[in-house]
């Protein structure tokens, strides 16, 4: 991640304390693999590895780096928006993952809050 806007703001909307100042001051790397329908997505900071493994369209069971449990299910939005959708204890959350280039942008939102991370392609 190079740049990101109002992750404070999408942090305080459901992430802990200790889990909100280490997020804000690592720097993840996403990798994004697709094989035969099956996809995963890992995150990679300093402090935590998260994976999740799901099929376009598929409902599937996650738990976010912060320890919530979620319903998840991600489905393609044209040829280069992958959207995900989670409910979290009640709460409903978006994740929207949008190819441009050598870059990634991705949206998150929680209820009113959104807020954008930025990753450049590793070559």
């Amino acid at each position: 991640m190079y740049r990101e806007k109002d992750e404070h703001r999408y942090l305080i909307s459901g992430v802990g304390f200790v889990l909100r100042k280490l997020g804000s001051t690592s720097k993840p790397e996403t990798e994004i693999e697709e094989q035969d329908g099956n996809w995963r997505i890992t995150t990679k900071t300093a402090f935590k590895t998260t994976e999740i493994k799901f099929k376009l369209g598929e409902p599937f069971q996650e738990e976010t780096a912060d320890g919530r449990k979620c319903e998840s299910v991600v489905t393609m939005q044209g040829e280069d928006t992958l959207h995900q959708k989670q409910l979290c204890s009640g709460k409903n959350h978006e994740i929207i993952r949008k190819f441009q280039g050598d870059e990634m942008v991705m949206t998150l939102k929680s209820g009113d809050v959104t807020a954008v991370r930025t990753y450049k392609k590793k070559m």
